[in-house]
């Protein structure tokens, strides 16, 4: 985190660190790695527990703190947000609530906002439905190998987990003036 995500409104500090922090630089670095395992380019023993005990296995908590953030995005992001700044502030609390809610419309309008969160939730039902699918799947067979189905499954889950990273990325990182 850099200093400037001190200065960052709470939704985009949060947002920074559930698909920054967490999901671009710990699941989707680990998940990499572990498909290059699976696909035999490295060999590292163990490696595959430790993934699934840990990165893999904050899936659910993390997916609570996703639905948060897609939940509070409209009202956190709405430029009617900085009717709470000066010198917006100091309007008639009447006027600035007509003012707030005609800029919130207006850039509903103009931006895709509706699209970006179906976009999100879209891809996060989708990793968490491989996420849950790959659950169910013994990770090796007979003799230590690794289940095919669970490779399969495994890269459905990596898929899903990368789309749904740049499904995040597509809200804007600051809120926008319309």
């Amino acid at each position: 985190m850099n200093t400037n995500d001190f200065d960052l409104p709470n939704w985009q500090r949060l947002r920074s660190d559930f698909n920054h922090q967490w999901m671009k630089n710990r699941l989707l670095s680990a998940l990499d790695s572990l498909a290059n395992l699976l696909n035999g380019k490295i060999r590292a023993a163990g490696y595959l527990e430790d993934v699934l005990s840990t990165e893999v296995s904050e899936w659910s908590e993390r997916g609570r703190d996703l639905e948060v953030l897609l939940h509070d995005f409209e009202s956190e992001m709405s430029p009617r947000k900085l009717m709470a700044t000066p010198p917006l502030c100091e309007l008639e609390a009447d006027i600035k609530a007509v003012i707030a809610e005609c800029i919130h419309q207006l850039w509903l309008v103009r931006y895709p906002v509706g699209e970006w969160l179906e976009t999100a939730r879209s891809a996060y039902a989708l990793a968490n439905q491989e996420y849950e699918r790959l659950l169910k799947i013994k990770t090796v067979q007979f003799e230590g190998r690794i289940n095919p189905e669970f490779a399969v499954c495994f890269d459905a889950f990596r898929i899903a987990c990368r789309d749904l990273s740049t499904a995040i990325g597509k809200f804007p990182n600051q809120i926008l003036v319309i």
